[in-house]
């Protein structure tokens, strides 16, 4: 039977490597974070709201606002996870669209806290924030760039404006997903996001999502 001597400095270098590997992997991503904000995409609304419609809907497929006249969309709070100090941590995408062509794309996002009987808004940058909002607020852009960068060109105009509330919101009128699974009691149902669709017929108050 052989055995291989690995020598540290072996394995130092393999750990570079993986080191180096995982720097490159991170760099497109906030390349393309960048890229989404400052662009504008020079091509139809339809073509643009959908886009942002189809990335949405992946984790994110109801929303409590659906407003295509005034290009905004603010998705329901969805359930993430339940922390050891107690009550759920929930987050909340935005998503607005300027009013003139070529269409900036603005996303905004925030985490919130269930604190019977509210969801409590919690303010970007706060040190009781999650480290989790950044990386999922990231995913949407990097989304909704790659979905649109065919018809992507630098932005010259100014950022799209987007409705993001910051009040506390009784769960009687908040709309959730992953509600039952959270033991949340939203009652509110949803508007269902779909292409092609402006504002939609609202949906049940038990509103699925995967984890």
């Amino acid at each position: 039977m052989r055995y291989r001597l690995l020598m540290p400095s072996m394995r130092l270098g393999s750990f570079a490597v993986l080191l180096i590997v995982s720097l490159s992997a991170c760099a497109p991503s906030a390349r393309e974070v960048k890229l989404q904000r400052t662009s504008a995409y020079d091509t139809s609304f339809d073509e643009v709201w959908d886009g942002v419609v189809s990335v949405l809907l992946t984790d994110y497929p109801y929303a409590s606002n659906i407003d295509k006249e005034h290009h905004q969309i603010v998705a329901c709070w969805r359930a993430i996870e339940k922390p050891a100090f107690g009550g759920v941590l929930l987050y909340r995408v935005s998503v607005g669209i300027s009013m003139e062509a070529p269409w900036r794309v603005t996303v905004s996002a925030h985490a919130g806290t269930f604190k019977p009987p509210q969801i409590v808004p919690i303010h970007r940058g706060a040190d009781e924030e999650p480290v989790w909002v950044g990386g999922r607020t990231d995913r949407v852009e990097i989304g909704i760039y790659k979905k649109l960068q065919a018809k992507a060109v630098p932005a010259t105009g100014p950022a799209a404006a987007v409705a993001d509330p910051e009040d506390p919101v009784n769960i009687a009128e908040a709309c959730v997903i992953r509600a039952e699974e959270f033991t949340i009691p939203a009652r509110k149902g949803g508007l269902e996001l779909e292409t092609g669709h402006g504002n939609r017929a609202p949906v049940g108050s038990q509103l699925p999502g995967h984890p």
